[in-house]
């Protein structure tokens, strides 16, 4: 395992121009800091910044909790338990002005029937250590097939993102590594989804931010564990088939399973990593050349 990292970072060191750890360019994105997080976190997979702090949570193997990071340290400071929730596989978390949606979308073996993003109220989140949700439950018009196939589907999901009255929802593509876009109304209810775009992204996609500064969706992700970004430039979803692609390999100095992105500044972004290859969770700092 240690050997095939080594070999995977000296071939992106070969792609990119490397400097020091905790500064290493990128054709388009630089890493400019990394804080470990609690071990707490260690299969962490989605967060949003909120009020200064990020919330964050696990995929499955965790009860549905919510943590309240510290961003400059890495520390959990709060705990927010969903009630009426169950953590199947939970794979991202995104926010309006009123609530958070927490997205239990992952499918990795195609057998999922009970999708659901819960949507938390904000005002009670800030002040509860326990809150109620409500289910805005889906599933996918083309699946018709829910054959157990581990790692060979593509209605396996792990991005969520919210775009004015929208939820957009992007696969992770095993057999092909694109990516489907998906419209998910913010009411609950139990809705059937219809593709609206595919994106031919070259990797697996596990996260996505929305930068309103540029307008642009910011998606995350990894390729033979060699990290990712895509950038959906001119996005529209009148037209999401005139969105211009732009994908780069990310160099990073630890984990490289990144999980989930979240949207700082202009030019600025938070990305989180999974415990992987002897590497502790891991929050980087990203910032665009």
């Amino acid at each position: 395992m240690l050997f095939t990292r080594l070999l995977i970072l000296f071939f992106i060191c070969l792609t990119t121009s490397c400097t020091s750890d905790k500064e290493i360019q990128t054709p388009g994105y630089i890493v400019t800091g990394e804080v470990a997080l609690s071990d707490e976190l260690k299969e962490n997979s989605g967060l949003i910044l909120l009020n200064d702090k990020l919330v964050m949570h696990n995929d499955s193997g965790d009860d549905p909790i919510l943590y309240i990071v510290n961003p400059k340290s890495g520390k959990i400071e709060r705990k927010v338990l969903l009630a009426g929730a169950r953590n199947v596989d939970m794979e991202d978390i995104a926010q309006d002005d009123t609530y958070i949606y927490v997205a239990d979308i992952g499918n990795n073996n195609n057998t999922r029937k009970d999708l659901v993003v819960y949507r938390v109220e904000k005002k009670a989140f800030l002040n509860r250590e326990t809150v109620d949700v409500a289910q805005i439950a889906f599933s996918y018009a083309e699946q018709t097939n829910f054959n157990r196939s581990n790692r060979k589907t593509n209605f396996d999901a792990e991005a969520l993102v919210v775009v004015g009255d929208d939820l957009l929802l992007f696969t992770k593509n095993w057999t092909d590594n694109k990516t489907y876009l998906y419209r998910l109304p913010k009411q609950p209810g139990n809705y059937t989804l219809t593709r609206l775009a595919v994106f031919d992204v070259k990797g697996l996609v596990t996260g996505a931010a929305y930068n309103p500064v540029k307008k642009i969706i910011v998606l995350s992700g990894y390729s033979n564990y060699i990290p990712f970004i895509a950038e959906l430039r001119g996005f529209s979803l009148e037209t999401p088939e005139s969105t211009e692609l732009k994908r780069y390999n990310l160099a990073v100095p630890g984990s490289l399973q990144t999980e989930a992105i979240d949207f700082i500044a202009e030019d600025r972004y938070f990305l989180s990593a999974e415990g992987s290859g002897g590497n502790p969770p891991v929050l980087y700092n990203l910032s665009v050349e």
